[in-house]
């Protein structure tokens, strides 16, 4: 997330961290495979990424490391308020 921070300075204190699963899913018909929480005055604004359910929809290593990169672009833009078009013009 290196060219990220120099573009977008909010992202200075947000944390990317991985759990296994989320411990909320039980209303869910499918895990979501990360998901973004504001930070409020204890904790810092964090996208959490859920491991299992990210590597269950990967085939490969390089489906993996695509889908891990859209699932943070996807949260970065909510963080930010933008649509993912704004954060990566190619992603589109």
């Amino acid at each position: 997330m290196g060219p990220l921070y120099a573009r977008f300075s909010r992202l200075e204190y947000l944390q990317v961290l991985i759990e296994e699963v989320p411990l909320d899913t039980v209303s869910l018909d499918s895990p979501p495979l990360g998901r973004y929480f504001p930070g409020d005055r204890r904790t810092r604004p964090r996208i959490i990424l859920y491991r299992r359910a990210i590597e269950s929809r990967a085939r490969n290593r390089e489906e993996l490391a695509e889908l891990v990169y859209v699932v943070v672009l996807e949260n970065v833009a909510v963080a930010l308020g933008k649509r993912v078009e704004d954060i990566d013009p190619w992603a589109a």
